[in-house]
C-alpha cells in the first residue's frame, strides 16, 4: 500500500488526475461488461409446452409443429422416473433434474398472496426423503428465481380431477410459482393464447400444459403452437415442445421414448443429444431442467441430468425417424426374443442332465449337442442382427433362425475338435466386441435386444451387462486354451485379457465400473492359475491393489480428460460433494436393482437351472464330473474364471443376475458339450485347430 502511495506522489497532480481517471474507465467498462451479460441473460425467456401423451408421428403430422421440427432441432425423451415410471413421476423429474417421485394428488394447485401454490409440498418433501437420487424438489423453480426472474404456469385440468402436473416442472422448494392460471374445466386456444401473451411479457420461465388432448385436441394445439411460434421473440426465446410421457396406446407398440423440439435462440436444424445419453436423437427426462440452466448462463448443482447440445445435421427428420422404430421395435420385442432363447437354453439344460444322467436309455447325442453348439452361436447372432435393419418380429425371427443355423453348420464342418468349435465361437464373439467399442462406439451393442434397451434407462453408451458377461466369458474360453497347449506364450495371453479391460471400463468405450472389477479379478485369478501358481492371501491382496490402481487410473482420465463425463465420474463428484451418503445411496441402488431382478426376470429362473445342472453333476458319482474338468484342463482354468467372474458380477453390478447368467451361458454349454461328446484320447487342440 506504501509503494502505490509513493507512486502517487511522484507523479505530477495533472498526471495523476488522468491516471485515476483512466483507472475509473477501465474499471466501468469491465462493469458495463458485466451488466450487459447479465442484462442479456435476465432478458431471456424459456416456455415449455406440453403435448402429454403424444408421439413422433402425430408431431410430424401436425404442420405447425412440423415446421418447428425441420428448423429446430429434435429428440426422443426417455421418461422414467424413481421408484416407477408414470405420468407424474415424469413431469416432477423433467423441473427437478434427477428421477422423482410423487402422486398424482400431490398436484393440487391454489392461489396464494398473488402466488399459485402446491399445497402438499411438504408431503413431496416427505415422499422423496429416501429416494436414491438425491432429489431436489423444486431444482428449476429454485434456479429461476435464484436469478431474479419469474415463473408461471398456464394449464388446463389433466381430467375432471384439478391435478395440475405441470406444477411440478416450475415450483420451487417452498411449492410457490410467481404467476400463473390452473383453470378449472378445460378452456379452448383462445383463452389459453391471450393468457400465455401476458405471461409471456411479465415472467421470464412459462410452462403451458394443454392438459388431456383427446378432449382439447391436437389440432387445436397445433394452431395454438403456431401462434406462439409467431409470438415469441427468437433473439432471446428457448421454446421446448414435449410429451412428458408416453399414451397407454403407444405402449402396446414399444413406443416409449417420447418426442421432444427445441426452437429459438441459438437452436439450429438437428438432433438432440446429452452427456447423459451419449446417443444423438436420444436424451433423458432429467436433462430439460439443466439444459434450461445452461439458456441462462449457468448450472444447477446437484442435479443428475445433464445439458443438452445440438448435433447439426439437415436429415434430423429422417434421423430421429429411424432410431425411434429401432427403439419401439426393441422395447416390444426385446423380452419376447430373450424370453424364447432363455426358455430354449433352459430346455436345453434339462435335456443334457437327463442324457448324462440315463446314458444307456439316451445314447445319440449328436443332435443334442448341435443345438448346444446353436445356443452358444445365438449371442454373437442377436450381436449382429441389426446390420440387417429388420423391424418385423416374424421375418427378424426366420432371420436369426437361419443365420445362427448356418454360422453353427459352418463352425461345425470347419471344425472337426469339439474343444476347437467352443475356442472358434468365443474368439468369435469376443472380437466383434472389441471391434464394435472400439471403431464403431458401439453402435451393435445398444442396437441389439441382448444389449441394453433405452427405454428402460439404466445404460445409454459403452458395454452393457448383458454382453458384459459374455465378453468375460469368451475372452477365457477363447484365449486360456491357446495359453495352456502352448498355442500362444502365456505373456501374450495376459496381455490380451489385460487390454480388454480398459475396453471394458474406460468411458471412451465401454464405460462399465463393475465390468472393470469383475474383469480385472477373474482375469488376475486366470493368470496366477496359468502359471501354475496357487492363490495365497498375499496374491488376493495383490489382486484387489491392481483394481484399485486400475480404477484409479481411469477415474483420473474421466474426471480429467475425457470429453464426456461418464456415470463413473459423475458418482465420483456426487462422493466428494455428499460423502458417504452417495455411496449409501449407490448401493441402495444396485441391491434394489438386483432384488427385483431375482424376483422378477427370467434371467434369474436360468441362472438357478445352471447352477442345479452343475450341482447334480458334481454330487453324482457316475458323472465323475471332477475328474471330466481335470482332463480339461486347458479349459477348466477358464471354467473357474468364469465362476469368479460371476460371483464378482453379482456383487458390483446393478444388474449383477444378468452378468451371471450370460457368462453362465458359455460355463455351463461348454462343459456340456464336452460330457456329451468325449473326444478320442490323442486328439489335442494343436493337431485340430484347423479342423
Amino acid at each position: 500500500m506504501n509503494y502505490w502511495r509513493n507512486l502517487l506522489k511522484t507523479i505530477s497532480k495533472p498526471m495523476r488526475n488522468k491516471f485515476v481517471l483512466f483507472i475509473v474507465l477501465i474499471f466501468c467498462s469491465f462493469s458495463t461488461v458485466y451488466a450487459q451479460v447479465d442484462v442479456e441473460y435476465n432478458d431471456r425467456k424459456a416456455v415449455i409446452v406440453i403435448l402429454n401423451s403424444t408421439n413422433l408421428e402425430q408431431y410430424k403430422n401436425m404442420s405447425h409443429l412440423n415446421n418447428l421440427m425441420e428448423k429446430g432441432a429434435v429428440g426422443l425423451m426417455n421418461t422414467r422416473g424413481a421408484s416407477k415410471t408414470d405420468t407424474m413421476r415424469a413431469y416432477a423429474s423433467i423441473g427437478w433434474g434427477s428421477r422423482a417421485d410423487v402422486l398424482e394428488e400431490h398436484s393440487i394447485v391454489q392461489k396464494k398472496d398473488e402466488q399459485l401454490f402446491v399445497r402438499n409440498i411438504h408431503e413431496i418433501h416427505k415422499y422423496n426423503e429416501n429416494n436414491s437420487y438425491h432429489i431436489q424438489v423444486g431444482a428449476l423453480g429454485d434456479f429461476i428465481k435464484s436469478k431474479g426472474l419469474k415463473t408461471s404456469i398456464i394449464s388446463n385440468p389433466t381430467d375432471d380431477s384439478l391435478y395440475y402436473p405441470a406444477s411440478y416442472i416450475a415450483i420451487d422448494s417452498g411449492g410457490y410459482i410467481d404467476d400463473g392460471v390452473v383453470y378449472e374445466e378445460m378452456v379452448r386456444a383462445e383463452r389459453i393464447f391471450s393468457d400465455f401473451e401476458e405471461m409471456y411479457n411479465e415472467n421470464h420461465f412459462i410452462v403451458l400444459d394443454f392438459g388431456n388432448l383427446s378432449r382439447f385436441g391436437l389440432e387445436q394445439a397445433d394452431k395454438l403452437i403456431g401462434k406462439i411460434k409467431n409470438r415469441i421473440d427468437t433473439e432471446n426465446t428457448l421454446l421446448i415442445v414435449l410429451s412428458p410421457h408416453y399414451s397407454d396406446e403407444d405402449a402396446k407398440q414399444g413406443k416409449k421414448l417420447t418426442p421432444v423440439v427445441f426452437y429459438g435462440k441459438n437452436i439450429r436444424s438437428g438432433l438432440l443429444i446429452s452427456s447423459t445419453t451419449r446417443r444423438p436423437g436420444i436424451i433423458a427426462n432429467i436433462d430439460i431442467a439443466p439444459s434450461i440452466a445452461g439458456f441462462y448462463g449457468d448450472s444447477i448443482e446437484g442435479v443428475t441430468g445433464q445439458p443438452i447440445i445440438v448435433q447439426l445435421t439437415n436429415t434430423h427428420i429422417n434421423k430421429i425417424s429411424a432410431v425411434y422404430q429401432l427403439t419401439a421395435f426393441n422395447a416390444l420385442n426385446r423380452g419376447r426374443v430373450l424370453n424364447i432363447y432363455i426358455g430354449f437354453q433352459i430346455v436345453l439344460l434339462l435335456l443334457a442332465l437327463i442324457f448324462i444322467l440315463f446314458p444307456r436309455k439316451c445314447k445319440n447325442t449328436i443332435m443334442l449337442r448341435r443345438f448346444i453348439l446353436f445356443a452358444l452361436v445365438c449371442p454373437f447372432t442377436l450381436f449382429i442382427l441389426p446390420l440387417f435393419k429388420c423391424y418385423q418380429l416374424a421375418n427378424y425371427g426366420i432371420i436369426f433362425v437361419v443365420l445362427t443355423s448356418i454360422i453353427t453348420y459352418i463352425i461345425y464342418k470347419l471344425f472337426q475338435s469339439n474343444q476347437n468349435r467352443i475356442i472358434c465361437i468365443s474368439m468369435l464373439m469376443s472380437l466383434f466386441i472389441i471391434a464394435d467399442l472400439v471403431f464403431f462406439k458401439g453402435s451393435l451393442n445398444r442396437s441389439s435386444l441382448l444389449g441394453y434397451n433405452a427405454v428402460i434407462g439404466a445404460r445409454y453408451y459403452g458395454l452393457g451387462n448383458e454382453y458384459m458377461g459374455v465378453f468375460i466369458a469368451t475372452v477365457l474360453l477363447g484365449i486360456v486354451p491357446l495359453v495352456y497347449n502352448q498355442l500362444i506364450p502365456k505373456w501374450l495371453g495376459a496381455i490380451f485379457m489385460f487390454i480388454t479391460i480398459p475396453i471394458i471400463g474406460l468411458s471412451l468405450f465401454g464405460a462399465n465400473v463393475g465390468g472393470t472389477i469383475t474383469a480385472t479379478i477373474a482375469y488376475s485369478f486366470v493368470i496366477i492359475q496359468m502359471l501354475g501358481k496357487h492363490i495365497r492371501l498375499k496374491d488376493f491382496l495383490i489382486i484387489i491393489g491392481i483394481v484399485c490402481l486400475i480404477l484409479c487410473i481411469f477415474a483420473i482420465y474421466d474426471l480429467n480428460f475425457s470429453p464426456q463425463k461418464s456415470h463413473f465420474a459423475r458418482a465420483l463428484m456426487s462422493v466428494q460433494n455428499e460423502g458417504i451418503r452417495a455411496i449409501i445411496n449407490i448401493i441402495q441402488r444396485k441391491l434394489e436393482v438386483n432384488v427385483r431382478l431375482l424376483r422378477w426376470t427370467i434371467w434369474s429362473k436360468v441362472l438357478f437351472v445352471s447352477v442345479f445342472v452343475m450341482v447334480v453333476l458334481f454330487l453324482k458319482p457316475s458323472v465323475r464330473l471332477r475328474k471330466f474338468i481335470n482332463k480339461y484342463k486347458c479349459f477348466s482354468i477358464g471354467w473357474g474364471g468364469i465362476i469368479i467372474a460371476s460371483l464378482v458380477g453379482m456383487a458390483v453390478n446393478d444388474s449383477g443376475v444378468v452378468v451371471a447368467a450370460t457368462s453362465n451361458i458359455f460355463l455351463v454349454f461348454s462343459l456340456l458339450y464336452f460330457i456329451l461328446g468325449e473326444e478320442r484320447k490323442n486328439e489335442n487342440i494343436r493337431d485340430r485347430l484347423w479342423g
